[in-house]
């Protein structure tokens, strides 16, 4: 199957089985390869994301202990802004 398609029958999916979904967008190095919204949403409409910033926020956490920019859980947060006082 070509890949426009392949991406037709994905959309067709999204529509008539997943009300839940209101947008998908792919980047790669930073250029939009794909963009569409769903479910009556455009990219302006405002949604609740319920708990998924939670998991997204312990990806980014995970990602940066790896990488040796956080050290521990445990470290403070108001040491990430040198300016702030607590």
């Amino acid at each position: 199957m070509h890949e426009s398609g392949k991406i037709k029958e994905i959309e067709n999916k999204i529509n008539n089985a997943y009300s839940n979904i209101a947008g998908i967008v792919v980047l790669k190095d930073g250029k939009t390869q794909y963009e569409n919204y769903f479910n009556e949403c455009t990219a302006d409409s405002r949604i609740h994301i319920y708990s998924v910033s939670k998991s997204i926020i312990s990806i980014l956490i995970g990602i940066a202990m790896d990488k040796g920019y956080i050290k521990s859980i445990d470290q403070k947060v108001l040491g990430f802004f040198p300016g702030l006082h607590g």
